[in-house]
């Protein structure tokens, strides 16, 4: 009953605020032609216990009267300016009384009540000085890009004296209100056509980085990034690393750029530099810090994740259609070179271990190579025994029997006169579930016609790429000679596929 009463002479007042001609008038960035609005605190509803004189210092708890009971959600959202107010619940879609009863529980989650005593104290401050405060407009993105409601507002706000800050071109967030956390299920994209791209852009092109020659660490970027108002900003602040893992079960490309699939920097200056020239040629990007399915096809996807859930690495991610190309990956990524053009002209399969390979594999064939090492004790025992019953024990004898149909005629003829008879080695079908062999060495033959198709998409890629890299390398080197500042690292590979810049 009590907040129902409050929040109808609230809102009573907040109407009669809500005036167009009191309305201070919206700063426009330099860079963009979004508004901020700007207006005053209202000085909000006074409980007996105010918030912001709950000291997290104090070494006694406080009772449920004066601490956990206190609904400060109504407090905080009684002491917003009224247009924020109005536009912010309208965006939550829900009643405000449940908007205030999640700020409380978010004002609870906060484990460090210091920080939660500096967020009050914020917007306590804000309106018992009856400061003027702006925020940006960008409601539904802040509420979708944040863990809950508290840090979706807190983010809103941007210092007004640094609106007009010649040296960037990006607004800034109040550094003595604490952001929160970002919500790590969603992508945090941005759009070529979003209103806040130029500013994000001048964030990253920014810093001067001709990489290799000159480095930026993940210290120097943080404390750029950490004064963005804006939560592609705060992502941008998180997945500076020093290194990265993919949190994607299917993997991640290691190497290029392609659209939908997500990118792992091999470094933090790979990163760095490969945003870079994303941004720079104004493609859609987006972050993925844990395995956040629907990625868009047309964006560039960044892998940002501290743990990972073992999914492979792609090369030539761009070809992973192609029949054979989880093989291929694997084995590339092993060293093997799947696609040796000797082999692929004059037709001749190619061997892998089957150690190499994760999972069964699904092109190719199952052999077991045996050396006359593997199979000379077997056939000596079945020259000389008159059973062969004493040679089952041997090493070998059960994988013998399998490459002869269990026929132990079959076996006996073979070491007397047949292909065992010979000192070399010998390579047969066998299959490795549900066990692989004792002995001899497992491999995964590939005939040519199964690598064809996936060997011809990476030459063609690799290609692309070479051809890519040097037209862009002859547009760098033109504008270079025009502008004294290269903005972005020299020998980025863009066009319809992005070549990352491979780290150290």
């Amino acid at each position: 009953m009590e907040r129902d009463i409050l929040h109808k002479l609230y809102r009573n007042d907040l109407m009669d605020r809500y005036d167009e001609s009191k309305m201070i008038r919206g700063m426009k960035s330099r860079s963009s032609p979004k508004f901020v609005l700007c207006q005053y605190m209202n000085y909000g509803w006074q409980p007996s216990i105010h918030p912001s004189n709950l000291s997290p210092a104090r070494t006694a708890p406080y009772t449920s009267e004066n601490w956990s009971s206190l609904d400060r959600g109504t407090w905080l959202l009684s002491v917003l300016p009224p247009t924020l107010n109005a536009t912010f619940t309208n965006a939550y879609g829900g009643t405000w009384q449940e908007l205030a009863d999640e700020l409380n529980s978010a004002l609870d989650s906060i484990t460090d009540k210091i920080t939660m005593y500096q967020i009050l104290m914020w917007y306590s401050r804000a309106a018992e000085g009856d400061r003027k405060v702006c925020w940006q407009t960008h409601y539904s993105l802040a509420l979708e890009r944040y863990e809950n409601p508290l840090g979706a507002l807190n983010s809103l706000f941007v210092d007004p004296e640094t609106m007009e800050d010649d040296e960037d071109t990006y607004v800034k967030r109040p550094m003595d209100l604490p952001p929160l956390y970002l919500d790590t299920s969603s992508l945090h994209c941005l759009h070529p056509d979003s209103v806040i791209y130029d500013q994000m852009a001048d964030l990253v092109l920014g810093l001067s980085a001709k990489w290799p020659d000159k480095k930026i660490t993940v210290e120097e970027f943080r404390e750029r990034a950490d004064v963005a108002g804006h939560p592609f900003g705060r992502a941008l602040f998180h997945a500076a690393r020093e290194t990265y893992d993919c949190p994607y079960f299917d993997g991640c490309s290691t190497k290029n750029l392609y659209g939908g699939i997500p990118y792992l920097p091999p470094s933090f200056n790979a990163f760095l530099g490969t945003m870079q020239s994303v941004l720079k040629e104004r493609h859609h990007v987006c972050i993925a810090f844990e395995e956040v399915i629907g990625i868009p096809s047309n964006a560039y996807a960044f892998a940002s994740a501290s743990f990972n859930n073992g999914g492979p690495r792609l090369l030539a991610a761009g070809c992973r259609t192609k029949p054979c190309y989880k093989e291929f990956n694997e084995a590339v990524a092993a060293g093997k070179d799947f696609c040796h053009p000797y082999h692929l002209e004059e037709g001749l399969p190619f061997y892998v271990h089957a150690d190499v390979f994760s999972k069964p594999t699904e092109c190719g064939k199952s052999m077991l190579i045996l050396l006359a090492e593997h199979f000379d004790p077997v056939c000596q025992c079945l020259r000389t025994s008159s059973s062969a019953v004493y040679c089952a024990r041997l090493p070998c004898y059960y994988e013998l029997m399998t490459g002869s149909d269990y026929h132990i005629d079959k076996l006996k003829s073979d070491c007397r006169t047949g292909d065992l008879s010979f000192n070399r080695s010998i390579a047969f079908p066998y299959s490795f579930s549900p066990s692989k062999p004792a002995c001899g060495m497992p491999m995964i033959e590939f005939p040519v016609e199964d690598r064809k198709l996936v060997c011809d998409c990476a030459k063609i890629r690799e290609d692309e790429e070479e051809m890519l890299f040097q037209n862009y390398y002859n547009m760098s080197s033109k504008l270079d000679k025009r502008d004294e500042v290269v903005r972005g690292i020299d020998g980025f590979r863009v066009g319809r596929k992005l070549e990352a810049v491979v780290g150290q």
